[in-house]
């Protein structure tokens, strides 16, 4: 399937800061890791990471170190990665926006993959998942 026609829409938006920002993998307790979804973000900013709450809502990026047949292949400069924003593996899913971290977790291990790191994300590797 090729979901390249069919782009997410921005993850979410703080106003205030003007910050795109998606879950990332974390080992905190009681706050989650969220980064900027590109480097694009990052040049927007004054910060490219912040701790929130864990029962705060992001959106989600999956990543694969294996090829998953739904997912879109990586940025060239991330070879052996991929990586995937929606809910399910159909041709209309959606892309999830509001997701705990825990639901992120869930979400990616439901389709065999991972959260993204934050190293992925702010190296625009993840890009192809929007």
């Amino acid at each position: 399937m090729n979901f390249e026609r069919n782009v997410c829409p921005i993850m979410k938006r703080i106003t205030l800061l003007n910050f795109f920002l998606i879950l990332a993998q974390s080992s905190a307790q009681t706050e989650q890791l969220v980064s900027c979804a590109s480097q694009k973000c990052v040049e927007r900013t004054s910060s490219a990471t912040a701790f929130v709450s864990e029962d705060s809502t992001y959106g989600v990026r999956c990543c694969s170190d294996t090829e998953i047949s739904y997912f879109q292949p990586a940025s060239t400069d991330c070879p052996n990665l991929w990586v995937y924003s929606r809910d399910d593996s159909t041709s209309d899913a959606e892309c999830v926006r509001d997701a705990t971290y825990s639901d992120a977790v869930a979400i990616c291990d439901a389709h065999g993959a991972r959260l993204c790191t934050f190293e992925e994300n702010l190296d625009d590797c993840t890009r192809p998942a929007k």
